[in-house]
This record gives structure tokens, C-alpha cells and sequence, in this order.
């Protein structure tokens, strides 16, 4: 495997999660500016449940997938398609559970969350939580094989076609969370046909290949592992927090506000991050040819990489939240400016844990098992925080919780792979952090509001690190050695700093 095999497949993964967060942002503040509270509230409450359903019994199949394809095709191109049947078959098996509760449980659903649209239209989040689960492993497939550029073009499409058609359908018609979903359902239909269409011609299809026995039990363990990860993840990721906040909070608007501070922060962190989609598989493929050295040293490599792109879009986003979110979503949502900057700290510690370079490693290494243990522990908390803080503080206490467990978790999980940070140039680290904390620092406090505040701070901050980095100048002998060997033109900018 290539430099120029592993850069490709990373620019592809991050030009395509450049266009699909762009247009995902661009969806979202049309929904919000669309939707009432309450039909917002109700829309994210369903999209959040059925992100809870997927990771009950998801089975760690995609994660498998990832790992174990890139050493399926080695031993034959299709014995990768044999890997992708089964493990198909077996999604389509554990997403029937959920299905049939979607639908049978719609009263007690309605009931319990307090959005009546589980009654109303059941088949709705039914049938969007099987096409999820399908579009999901096929996109697996794909990052797998390092033809990120596939996905990308469906997703993109996607994304831009639903954004269309809400847009004509809700100038015919009042806005409402039942007309939201069934575009989403009709969009993901069409996504998931093309994507299994490729996947026909490629030749899903064909019976030939299989993997010797030691192969398929690797798989199911390293799947169970993944499986159980998934769980323990449940009380980490946002999902429980809004289903929490449905059944805790006052105000039914709790729900909204932590639903949109939520997401924008994980469109930017998936935005910044879109580079490593194809991450598990290249460790993987790395770890097989060059061993532990071969290890160490990418790690070096994608963590100094990592560091600097997530530390600036969140400190950046720290720096103007106050006027984008008024400007954007309007008054009524300011009550999320203190939930991003809560979620922007969050973020800027996870940056300096290496949190989009870590999990990468630890699979690769086998040692998938602790994190079980320590995202099941770090989970609980979350959880246990939310019960006591929610019906005092609402989405503020929500955003507590679950940044407090998320960092706790990341710093175990860095501890997982210390051998791994004992080789990284620390100077470095202080320079980048220092250099990103004190231009924020010079620029968050500038005006009150607006578009110009906005363009000011924005302005001011960029121009500020810029300075700042090419004064320390953070980039090391080694660095511009190696981006003059893989993009000798990037390598002219890079000598400033």
C-alpha cells in the first residue's frame, strides 16, 4: 500500500465530508428556521432514537467490516464480497427487532417521549432506521476498499436532493416533523439502491472466495468487541442525553436547544475529521506490512496532522458562536451559546487527547476490550450526572455531563496508547495549543453581535494565528520533510511556520 493510495483515499473521505457538512449545516438551519420548537423538538427526538436503536443492535458490523476487508480482498477480491453477504445478512437480521418495536410500539413510544409523531406515522422512523442500517455498511464497504470518492458523490446527492425537495414541498404545504421524515425516507431510498447497484456490479453477486476459518472467528470477536464498545457508547453520545432531556426537562425546548448545540458541534468535529473515515483500515494495512515501528511513526504523523485542524475550528467556533448563532438561527436560540462554548471546551481538550487519531490505534492493537470497560464506566456516569442535573439546569446540565464523561474517556483511552504519545515532540503541542488559545483569547470579547462582529472576530482571529505561528513557528525539521515529499507545493506555504 502507497503514500499516494492512503493521501487519496483521505482527501476523498475529507472533500466528502466537507460537502456533506456543508449541506448538512446548510439543512439544518433551514429546519430550524421552518420548524416551530415543537416540531423540531419532535423531529431530532426521532432521529436520536433511532441513532439509540442502531447502536443497540448494530453489532459492531461496519467496524467489522472496516478492520477485517482490507485483509479479505488481500487474500482474494472476492472474498471481500463474501465478507460483505454475511455480514449483511446479519445486519438485516438485528435490525428486525428494532423494526417491528418502531412499529408495535408507536402508542407507548408517543406516550413516553411526548412527540405524537411515533402514532401518527410509525412506518416513518421504521423505515428510515432500515435504510440507516443498509446505507451504513455499503458506505463501510466502500471506505473500506479506499473508493471513498463513491460514497461521497451518493451522499452529496443526496443531501442536495433532500434539501430540494423539502424546500418544494414545504412551499406547498405547512412545515411539520411528519413531512421532514418522509423526505428523508425517500431521499436514503434512492441512496441506498444506487450504492447496492454498485456494489451488483461490482459483483456482489459472484459465489466465489470465502476466508479460511481463523479469519471468520476473528471477525465475530473483534465485531462483539466492537458491538459491546457500541454500547458503552450509548451513555457518551448525545442520543441519551436527548431522549433524557424528552422525559426530565420543563421545557419541552430543552430538547431543541441541546438537539441544535449538539449537532452543530458534531458536524464540525465529523467536518474536521472526515480525513481519518478511512482510518482503521489504513492503520490496519500499515500494522500488517510495517509492524509496531510502522505504527509508531503514523501515529506521529496523523496525530500532528490532527491537532492543529481540530484545535483551530473549535476555538474558532468558540470565538464567534454568539454572533452566528443570533445572526443564523435567530434570537429565540440563544439560549445555545453557552451550550456550544461548553461543548467548544469540551472539544479543544479531546483535541490535545488525540481523540480522532486514538480509537484507530487501540483496535489495531487488540486492545478494544479496555475501552469496553472504560466507556461503560465513563457511560454510567454520564448518565447518572444526567438524571441529577437535568430537572435543575436542563440542557446546561446535560451539556455537563456529557462533557465531563467524554474527556475522562479520551484521557483513558490516551493512557491505552501512551507508548504511542511517548514519541510525539511536545514542544510542539505547547506551541500549536498556546498558539490557537491566545489569538482566541484576543478575539472572542471583540463587538456584541451582527454580521460585522462576525466578520471581525472571524477576521481577526485568522489573522492573529497566522502571525502568532509563523513568529514560534511550530513546524519541525521532520514535518516539512515530510509534506515536501508528499505535496512539495504545500510544502512552500508550510516553510512560513
Amino acid at each position: 500500500m502507497t503514500y499516494n493510495r492512503f493521501l487519496g483515499a483521505m482527501l476523498w473521505a475529507q472533500l466528502g465530508r466537507l460537502g456533506e457538512v456543508g449541506l448538512s449545516l446548510l439543512f439544518i438551519v433551514l429546519v430550524v428556521r421552518w420548524l416551530s420548537e415543537s416540531s423540531y423538538s419532535a423531529y431530532t427526538t426521532v432521529i436520536n432514537l433511532l441513532n439509540l436503536c442502531s447502536l443497540l443492535f448494530g453489532m459492531g458490523l461496519s467496524e467489522g467490516l472496516l478492520r477485517f476487508l482490507p485483509i479479505a480482498r488481500a487474500q482474494s477480491p472476492f472474498s471481500s464480497f463474501w465478507l460483505f453477504r454475511r455480514l449483511l445478512f446479519a445486519m438485516l437480521l438485528a435490525s428486525a427487532s428494532p423494526f417491528f418495536f418502531l412499529l408495535l410500539g408507536k402508542d407507548w413510544l408517543a406516550d413516553w417521549l411526548n412527540q405524537s409523531v411515533f402514532a401518527v406515522a410509525p412506518w416513518l422512523p421504521a423505515t428510515l432506521l432500515l435504510l440507516y442500517n443498509l446505507l451504513d455498511l455499503s458506505s463501510a464497504y466502500f471506505i473500506a476498499s479506499f473508493r471513498v470518492g463513491r460514497i461521497v458523490l451518493i451522499r452529496f446527492l443526496g443531501q442536495l436532493v433532500n434539501i430540494l425537495t423539502l424546500a418544494l414541498w414545504f412551499w406547498f404545504t405547512p412545515p411539520t416533523a411528519e413531512i421532514l421524515l418522509a423526505s428523508l425516507a425517500l431521499v436514503n431510498t434512492s441512496m441506498v439502491v444506487a450504492v447496492l447497484t454498485l456494489l451488483v456490479k461490482d459483483g456482489l453477486l459472484n459465489k466465489k472466495g470465502t476466508i479460511i476459518q481463523e479469519k471468520i472467528g476473528q471477525v465475530v470477536r473483534y465485531c462483539r468487541a466492537q458491538y459491546f464498545i457500541g454500547l458503552a457508547n450509548i451513555g457518551l453520545l448525545g442520543q441519551i442525553d436527548v431522549i433524557l432531556l424528552a422525559l426530565l426537562a420543563s421545557n419541552v425546548a430543552e430538547v431543541s436547544y441541546y438537539s441544535l448545540a449538539a449537532l452543530l458541534i458534531l458536524r464540525i468535529y465529523n467536518l474536521i475529521t472526515g480525513w481519518g473515515a478511512s482510518l482503521n483500515s489504513i492503520i490496519s494495512t500499515v500494522y500488517l506490512e510495517k509492524g509496531q515501528e510502522g505504527l509508531a511513526r503514523y501515529f506521529t504523523y496523523y496525530y500532528r496532522f490532527s491537532l492543529p485542524l481540530h484545535l483551530i475550528s473549535v476555538v474558532g467556533l468558540w470565538v464567534v458562536s454568539q454572533p452566528l448563532v443570533t445572526l443564523v438561527f435567530g434570537e429565540r436560540y440563544q439560549p445555545i451559546v453557552s451550550l456550544l462554548n461548553l461543548f467548544a471546551l469540551q472539544q479543544m481538550l479531546m483535541a490535545l487527547l488525540g481523540a480522532s487519531v486514538c480509537p484507530a490505534f487501540i483496535n489495531t492493537l487488540g486492545r478494544q476490550n479496555y475501552v469496553v470497560r472504560l466507556r461503560w464506566l465513563f457511560g454510567l456516569l454520564n448518565v447518572l450526572l444526567d438524571i441529577l442535573l437535568i430537572p435543575s439546569y436542563g440542557a446546561l446540565g446535560a451539556v455537563i455531563a456529557t462533557s465531563l464523561a467524554n474527556v475522562l474517556t479520551r484521557s483513558a483511552e490516551a493512557w491505552l496508547v501512551r507508548e504511542l504519545f511517548a514519541e510525539l515532540g511536545f514542544a510542539y503541542i505547547l506551541k500549536i495549543a498556546g498558539g490557537v488559545a491566545v489569538a482566541g483569547l484576543l478575539c472572542a470579547f471583540i463587538g456584541d453581535g451582527g454580521l460585522i462582529t462576525l466578520l471581525v472576530r472571524s477576521t481577526f482571529f485568522v489573522t492573529i494565528l497566522f502571525g502568532i505561528f509563523y513568529l514560534i513557528k511550530p513546524m519541525e525539521a521532520a514535518d516539512r520533510l515530510l509534506i515536501t515529499n508528499l505535496q512539495p507545493r504545500l510544502a512552500r506555504f508550510i516553510r512560513l511556520f
